[in-house]
C-alpha cells in the first residue's frame, strides 16, 4: 500500500479522505507496543481530499490532537446547524487505558482460586490503600474467585486440598477487610444468620468446619457451636440468636437421630417455624432429611452454599 514511500506494513499509518465530494471513510489504527513512533494521518478539515501528517510522540499528544480535531469536527457548519451525527465518525477511537481496579480485583480473585492467603490479604490492603470500597473489594475481587472455587470443586477439577486453601485464602482477605467494613456501616453485608454444629454424640467436624467456612465466605454470618452437641445447645442457640439457618451434621448412622430429636425439641419450644433447618453428613440422604421434617439438604459443601441460598430465598 505504501510501498512507493519506502513504509512497511506494520507501521501504524492511515490515510482519510482521498477524493473530491467523498465522505471519509471510517479510520482504521492500529496501536503498537511502539505507539511513540507510530504515524496517525487525518483530515485537516479544509478543502476536500486534502490531509495532513501527525507524528505522534506519546500518547498524550495523540489524545490532545484527537481533542482539537474533535471539537473542530463538532464547529457549525454554515447554516449554524452542528454535525453531531458525522463528526465522531472521522475520528480516530482515542486511547484508553484499562482501570488499574479491574486488574487489581483480577489478581485479588486469582488470589483465592491459587489459594495464596498472603497474596490475598495483601492484596485487599493494597486496594483498601488505592481507595477502593472495602465493599467493592470484596464483592468484585474475592467474592468471583471463590465463587470459581466452588464451580471448579463442583466440576471436579479442584479437590478439598483446594478448596480448603481457597477457603483460607477468602478468610484471610476479609480479616483485612473487616475494619473497613464496620466502618463504613453495618459491618459484613450478610445473606443470613447460621448456627452451625455436629450433634450429641459425634465428634467428627471436618466436614463442618468447610461448610461454615463456604457458608461465611459465601456472604453469611456463621455461628459454628463445634462438635458433639445436645440438644439442648441447638434450642439455645436459636432461642438466643434467632438465626435464619440451623445446621445440624451427623457423621454416623447411630448419631442421625440426633437430628430429628433436635427438629423435635425445636418444635417443642416453639422456635421451629422461626428457623430453616438443614442437614448433612456421610449417613443422611435427601429422604431421611425429608422424613424428619428438615428443610434443606446438602451433600457437600458446595450444595450447602446453593441449599442455603434457595431455602431462605436469597439465591
Amino acid at each position: 500500500m505504501f510501498e512507493d514511500e519506502g513504509r512497511q506494513p506494520w507501521r501504524e499509518e492511515v490515510v482519510l479522505g482521498i477524493g473530491a465530494r467523498a465522505q471519509p471513510p471510517a479510520p482504521m489504527c492500529c496501536v503498537s507496543d511502539r505507539i511513540s513512533e507510530s504515524v496517525w494521518w487525518m483530515t485537516a478539515g479544509g478543502d476536500e481530499g486534502q490531509g495532513r501528517r501527525l507524528a505522534a510522540r506519546s500518547p498524550q499528544w495523540i489524545r490532545c490532537a484527537l481533542s482539537r480535531q474533535e471539537r473542530h469536527a463538532g464547529a457549525c457548519h454554515h447554516d449554524g446547524a452542528r454535525d453531531d451525527r458525522n463528526h465522531r465518525r472521522d475520528l480516530p477511537p482515542v486511547l484508553k487505558e484499562e482501570p488499574v481496579s479491574d486488574d487489581l480485583y483480577g489478581q485479588m480473585k486469582q488470589s483465592v482460586i491459587d489459594g495464596e492467603a498472603e497474596a490475598a490479604a495483601a492484596l485487599a490492603q493494597k486496594g483498601l490503600d488505592a481507595g477502593l470500597s472495602a465493599g467493592d473489594i470484596l464483592d468484585l475481587g474475592f467474592v468471583k474467585g471463590i465463587e470459581e472455587v466452588g464451580d471448579l470443586f463442583g466440576r471436579g477439577e479442584f479437590f478439598l486440598p483446594e478448596l480448603v486453601q481457597g477457603v483460607e485464602a477468602m478468610k484471610a482477605a476479609v480479616a483485612v477487610l473487616q475494619p473497613a467494613l464496620d466502618a463504613a456501616g453495618g459491618g459484613c453485608r450478610t445473606l443470613g444468620v447460621a448456627v452451625a454444629g455436629t450433634v450429641a454424640g459425634d465428634i467428627h467436624e471436618i466436614g463442618k468446619t468447610i461448610v461454615c467456612s463456604m457458608l461465611s465466605a459465601a456472604g453469611f454470618t456463621v455461628s459454628d457451636v463445634s462438635c458433639d452437641v445436645p440438644v439442648e445447645t441447638f434450642v439455645e442457640r436459636v432461642k438466643e440468636q434467632s438465626p435464619d439457618l440451623l445446621l445440624l451434621s451427623a457423621l454416623l448412622t447411630t448419631t442421625m437421630p440426633n437430628q430429628q430429636k433436635t427438629i423435635e425439641a425445636l418444635k417443642a419450644a416453639g422456635l421451629r417455624d422461626g428457623v430453616k433447618v438443614m442437614i448433612g453428613g456421610a449417613p443422611t440422604t435427601r429422604a431421611w432429611a425429608d422424613e424428619i421434617g428438615a428443610d434443606g439438604y446438602a451433600e457437600d459443601a458446595i450444595e450447602a452454599v446453593a441449599t442455603a441460598k434457595t431455602i431462605l430465598g436469597v439465591a
